[in-house]
């Protein structure tokens, strides 16, 4: 059992709300809401439509949901000129170097190139040249890996001060965190500290009503990078966001108590 749903196990046991797991591996969660079954699966609790799901794992789509925020870095997407038949049509370009040519007269370098739909830091390179440009590209449309993706994002380059995750629920910052790295390019290990400054927290929550003044966001964790300047950055949002490295620093209080704040809302406590 991770973490994630351990906590949830706990808030349902602080509610009295009823609950099974439905495999050995204890992964998938069925709670009973005053008769009606909702299901969790791992991360995914369910707050999310299914097209805010998907939107959310697309990092291009989030980027135009939410682009009258101002707060995401310059981007600019790329379909593979050498996809399958199915996504071919989504290509303006009809080669590699064509791409490489219009990421460099619209980005200054360094320049991120990454996959659409990546996680956890895979196929994303920050690039000082054309070469660099070139490789992260052919790399990210190898059809030869399973992280393929037949869309490849350029954006600005933010040079991190810091970076955070903002936990957001029924769009309310619920806690924000320091967000590890696991990677050394971008810093290495660093511990996922609860964030408890007074300030920052004020200016987390004048991020987050701006998000939400674009659309509301029923759950998600927001990933912020915060420039020398302190210029604040969303660089995308997770709609099942995992806390176990979360909880390992910072014990289960804040997650179990958001878990229990969810329960109450689905059983229209609040």
């Amino acid at each position: 059992m991770s973490l994630t749903i351990r906590a949830l196990v706990k808030a349902c046991k602080l509610l009295s709300v009823p609950y099974r797991f439905i495999d050995q591996n204890k992964a998938v969660l069925a709670i009973d809401i005053k008769g009606n079954t909702r299901i969790v699966l791992s991360t995914r609790l369910g707050l999310l439509t299914e097209a805010e799901w998907w939107i959310l794992r697309d990092k291009y789509y989030t980027n135009l949901l939410f682009a009258h925020s101002g707060l995401f870095p310059q981007t600019m997407s790329f379909a593979d000129p050498d996809a399958t038949k199915h996504f071919a049509h989504f290509a303006k370009e009809k080669s590699i170097g064509e791409i490489v040519d219009r990421i460099e007269s619209a980005f200054s370098f360094p320049v991120v190139v990454k996959r659409n739909r990546g996680t956890q830091g895979y196929n994303v390179f920050i690039c000082q040249t054309r070469v660099e440009i070139a490789s992260a590209l052919e790399q990210i449309y190898s059809k030869q890996q399973i992280e393929y993706d037949h869309i490849a994002l350029a954006q600005e380059y933010i040079e991190p001060a810091n970076e955070y995750r903002l936990i957001v629920f029924n769009s309310q910052l619920e806690f924000a965190y320091q967000k590890p790295h696991h990677l050394e390019k971008f810093g290495g290990k660093k511990e996922a500290d609860l964030i408890v400054d007074a300030s920052l927290l004020a200016r987390f929550e004048t991020l987050v009503q701006k998000l939400t003044d674009c659309y509301p966001l029923s759950y998600g964790g927001i990933d912020v990078v915060e420039d020398s300047t302190g210029k604040l950055f969303v660089l995308e949002i997770n709609g099942s966001p995992s806390y176990s490295q979360f909880i390992k620093k910072n014990g289960d209080k804040w997650v179990v108590d958001m878990f229990t704040k969810i329960l109450n809302y689905w059983l229209g406590k609040q």
